[in-house]
């Protein structure tokens, strides 16, 4: 079974173990690739919970939350939901970025994962509009089909990366 768990302190270790084995790659971002457990505890964690409460340390950063794609009891995603746009995220990676691991891809879980994903984005209180902004680069095909599976469209494109749309639905 597959589903969405937000971050949280019981799941640490699987957590942890899941942000230290996912690289950054293919446009997606990992900040905590490198780093050690007693950080991920008492720092990200913390700060990460605070993300998904509204409160954010840098100007630049809106509120998001992490959510983990499990199968059964094995994480194999990640998803960041960001709350809302800033003109950064508008124009660029828009309001989810998401992974999965390697030895679970070209399953369907990713096309899974962003459904639900969309779904806990609608529930956010401070989301508003009738769109949802996600990017992914040309040369992540599988990523781009996931996107147009869940009902995107392509709203423009760089040389570099799609942009695409997936309209709410009231």
């Amino acid at each position: 079974m597959l589903y969405l768990k937000e971050l949280n302190i019981e799941d640490s270790l699987k957590e942890y173990e899941f942000l230290t084995t996912i690289k950054t790659e293919n446009g997606f971002y990992n900040a905590y690739e490198s780093i050690n457990y007693n950080h991920f505890i008492h720092t990200v964690i913390p700060e990460r919970m605070d993300a998904s409460k509204g409160i954010v340390k840098e100007s630049t950063h809106v509120p998001d939350t992490y959510f983990f794609l499990w199968k059964d009891e094995t994480i194999i995603g990640l998803f960041k939901v960001r709350h809302h746009l800033n003109d950064i995220l508008r124009i660029g990676a828009g309001h989810i970025g998401y992974a999965i691991l390697k030895t679970h891809r070209s399953k369907g879980y990713a096309k899974e994962g962003l459904r639900l994903a969309i779904e806990k984005l609608k529930n956010i209180p401070s989301f508003e509009g009738d769109e949802i902004y996600l990017s992914c680069l040309k040369s992540n095909i599988p990523s781009f089909k996931t996107m147009l599976a869940n009902g995107g469209y392509i709203h423009h494109e760089d040389t570099e990366t799609y942009y695409v749309r997936i309209p709410v639905k009231k």
